[in-house]
């Protein structure tokens, strides 16, 4: 996914866009729909971007942005509070409070929320695929710790929550 934003992005560039989301989800390849997201969510980014914010708000809504784009697409890697803020240009403390004003949590709490997300997916769309194998494939390396954390969120196990959502 190209994560470079323009300031407006022009008629041929939402053509683009529309046209990687529909490419996208007719290549029915394995976890299309999980790659569909985050195009999908660039392109509500863009629309509303280009109509709703001012000069100084969309500087400081596009890096938070792009920050939480780059949590998107790695969050099965170890990321770091250092990478977000050099990504960002803010400070941990500027960069925890604009998270929190965009996205109501913590930039480690979305983290844990996006692999969350994508390990509930995974569980329903893959589900040959063990926990252990899951929870590696979102970042995790304990899957005892994985179960920890997803049933602190989901109030279930992994196990009970692909059971309980299998039809």
């Amino acid at each position: 996914v190209d994560l470079k934003i323009n300031m407006c992005t022009s008629a041929s560039g939402y053509q683009k866009m529309f046209k990687d989301i529909l490419e996208t989800y007719l290549s029915k390849a394995v976890l299309s729909n999980l790659k569909i997201s985050p195009l999908f969510l660039k392109l509500i980014y863009n629309l509303s971007r280009d109509s709703l914010y001012s000069r100084e708000d969309y500087i400081e809504n596009s890096r938070i942005y792009e920050t939480a784009e780059y949590i998107n697409i790695n969050y099965y890697k170890d990321i770091t509070i250092e990478q977000l803020c050099r990504i960002s240009g803010y400070s941990a403390p500027h960069l925890r409070r604009l998270f929190i004003r965009n996205y109501g949590m913590s930039p480690q709490n979305y983290i844990i929320n996006k692999r969350m997300e994508m390990a509930k997916e995974m569980l329903l769309e893959i589900p040959e695929k063990t926990v252990d194998e899951i929870a590696d494939l979102i970042g995790i390396c304990s899957a005892s710790y994985f179960c920890k954390m997803f049933k602190q969120n989901e109030g279930m196990t992994p196990s009970e929550y692909k059971r309980k959502n299998m039809k």
